[in-house]
C-alpha cells in the first residue's frame, strides 16, 4: 500500500503532492545558484518515474496572467503530471502577492475563438 502524500496548496490555481523524503536544503542551494536536482517519489497518479525539470509556469491569478520562469518542477515521464515542493510554492505565492518586482513585462495578445 502506498504511503499517504502530504499536499502543498497553491491557492487559486493548483494542488500538488509533495514527497516527504525531499531534502529541503537542496532547494536552498538552487536558490543560491547551485544546480542540484531533487529526487522525487513515483507519480501519485500513475506510478511513473518523476524527474525534475526547470520550466516556465503560466498562472492566472485574480484575473491577471503571470509567467514565472525557471521553476523547478517534478514531471512524470509517463502521464505528465507535475509536482512542486512547498518552498517553491511559497516563492510563487510571494511573487503573486506583489512582494517581488518582475524582471520584465511583456504584452500578450488575447483572442476570442467565437
Amino acid at each position: 500500500m502506498r504511503e499517504k502524500q502530504k499536499w502543498a496548496s497553491i491557492r487559486d490555481y493548483d494542488i500538488y503532492p509533495v514527497n516527504d523524503k525531499m531534502d529541503r536544503s537542496v532547494y536552498e542551494k538552487r536558490k543560491a545558484g547551485g544546480q542540484v536536482k531533487r529526487i522525487y517519489s513515483d507519480c501519485y497518479y500513475c506510478g511513473g518515474v518523476v524527474s525534475e525539470r526547470i520550466i516556465p509556469r503560466e498562472i492566472r491569478w485574480h484575473g491577471k496572467l503571470f509567467i514565472i520562469e525557471d521553476v523547478p518542477v517534478g514531471v512524470c515521464g509517463q502521464c505528465g503530471e507535475k509536482v512542486i515542493i512547498p518552498e517553491v510554492a511559497s516563492d510563487i505565492d510571494l511573487i503573486l502577492q506583489n512582494k517581488k518586482e518582475p524582471e520584465k513585462t511583456i504584452q500578450v495578445p488575447v483572442f476570442s475563438l467565437y
